[in-house]
């Protein structure tokens, strides 16, 4: 097994490119995330450090991830990119301004992705995961009985993957209350999460 730093721009693409060139590559899963209680905001804020250590990583992790092989795939016309965003990229949370944020900007930035590779016969699917149960969500005070196993995660985005979903979300409840937020007054919406937020971080 080889470890890469995904911040690390020239190492990632030294990294694939070689990888692709020894034996090519028909699917590339970019997935990176500094998540749980390192990406939970105090009352007073996130620092810059913490706010940009949270993009570099990520954000532009999931790039460096998948720029370069971006153009061995067109040439292939052929390959498939899995990006990993999360549910909070759906909604703008106060306990994780910076995290949702970043996964947001996965999201939209797979979504063009995926529009831009289709004429050249890339797929590109976009995984919105909730919670799952990794020691990274059990660092956190929000994890309930929505939590899915890693098993049934990873067997869930495998089949959404073969079946060749331009999106797969789950689970279907907490898809469905993000949802819903989006039909209710936004001072409604603030109040609510702002006042559990506050009441979260005083306890």
């Amino acid at each position: 097994m080889t470890v890469c730093d995904v911040t690390d721009v020239d190492g990632m693409a030294a990294w694939l490119i070689g990888a692709d060139q020894a034996r090519l590559i028909d699917i590339v899963f970019a997935n990176a995330g500094i998540g749980g209680n390192a990406a939970m905001a105090p009352l007073q804020g996130e620092t810059n450090v913490v706010a940009r250590s949270i993009f570099a990583t990520n954000t532009l992790g999931v790039i460096n991830t998948a720029t370069p092989i971006i153009p061995r795939f067109v040439e292939r016309r052929a390959g498939h990119f899995v990006v990993v965003s999360s549910l909070a990229g759906l909604l703008g949370l106060p306990h994780s301004p910076a995290y949702c944020g970043s996964k947001a900007a996965v999201r939209i930035y797979a979504e063009g992705l995926r529009r831009m590779m289709r004429p050249h016969g890339v797929r590109v699917t976009v995984v919105n995961p909730g919670f799952i149960d990794t020691p990274m969500s059990r660092s956190l005070p929000l994890v309930g009985s929505l939590t899915w196993s890693a098993e049934r995660a990873a067997g869930a985005i495998k089949a959404a993957v073969e079946k060749g979903k331009s999106e797969f979300t789950f689970p279907w409840p907490l898809r469905l209350a993000v949802a819903a937020t989006r039909l209710l007054p936004i001072r409604l919406v603030d109040a609510v999460l702002a006042k559990a937020y506050r009441r979260e971080n005083l306890r």
